[in-house]
């Protein structure tokens, strides 16, 4: 399993509430939450997990990225960039984009431009 995350009867629970996510349909899939910044009781993250449906299903998180006080509000995959978008806001309502680059062989995840 992965730590922090946990399973029961098939069901994946992860260690705090989801806003956004999106897949590149291949068995990466980029997520983020989190639970308002360490000061509020947990981090935000963006993380990358490898998702197989082979002979069961699995989750494995293999790479994160702390927000700070930014959350992820929006996650989509663009296949022409082969890369993920996110949009996040923070608590003082500043709005930044990121694109993502995740690459699953090398369990890796980077920002690549943001503004």
């Amino acid at each position: 399993g992965t730590p922090g995350h946990s399973s029961v009867n098939g069901s994946y629970f992860l260690p705090c509430p989801l806003f956004a996510g999106a897949s590149d349909g291949a068995g990466v899939v980029v997520t983020g939450g989190g639970l308002g910044g360490i000061e509020y009781g947990g981090a935000n993250v963006l993380e990358a997990h490898a998702v197989g449906t082979d002979p069961e299903f699995s989750w494995n998180t293999f790479a994160q990225i702390d927000e700070g006080k930014s959350q992820a509000t929006y996650i989509s995959y663009s296949p022409e960039l082969g890369a993920f978008v996110a949009a996040e806001q923070e608590l003082s309502a500043a709005h930044t984009c990121k694109i993502l680059v995740v690459d699953g062989a090398a369990k890796t995840m980077k920002v690549t431009a943001s503004w």
